[in-house]
C-alpha cells in the first residue's frame, strides 16, 4: 500500500497535548491506528495512541478496522502512508465507491 498519503489534522479536544504529540514523530516511525469513523468521501477518524484525528484517504477500510501507519512527512502537515490494512469486506466497496 504504499504511497498512500494521510493528512492529519486534529479533531476537537486537545490540540496542545496533540501539538506536543506530533512533534515526537520521527520519518520512518510506525504506529497503529483504529479507524472510528469513515465517510463515503474517505474522511476518517481515527484514534492513534489515544489520540483522536481526522484524515483523508481514498483506500476504502472500515469502522473498527486496525491499520499500521508509517510517518512519511512531518512539514508543513504531518503525514502518513498505511502499510498494511485489512482486506475491506464487499459491503465496503460498495459504499465507498
Amino acid at each position: 500500500m504504499d504511497g498512500l498519503n494521510l493528512r492529519f489534522s486534529p479533531a476537537a479536544g486537545r490540540q496542545e497535548q496533540l501539538g506536543l504529540w506530533l512533534k515526537s514523530w520521527q520519518l520512518g516511525q510506525q504506529m497503529q491506528a483504529r479507524v472510528i469513523e469513515m465517510s463515503p468521501r474517505g474522511k476518517l477518524l481515527l484514534d492513534i495512541s489515544g489520540h483522536k484525528v481526522t484524515a483523508i484517504t481514498d483506500v476504502p477500510v472500515e469502522k473498527g478496522a486496525l491499520l499500521r501507519l508509517q510517518v512519511n512527512s512531518l512539514y508543513p502537515v504531518p503525514g502518513m502512508k498505511i502499510i498494511d490494512a485489512p482486506p475491506p469486506s464487499p459491503a465496503c466497496l460498495l459504499y465507498t465507491s
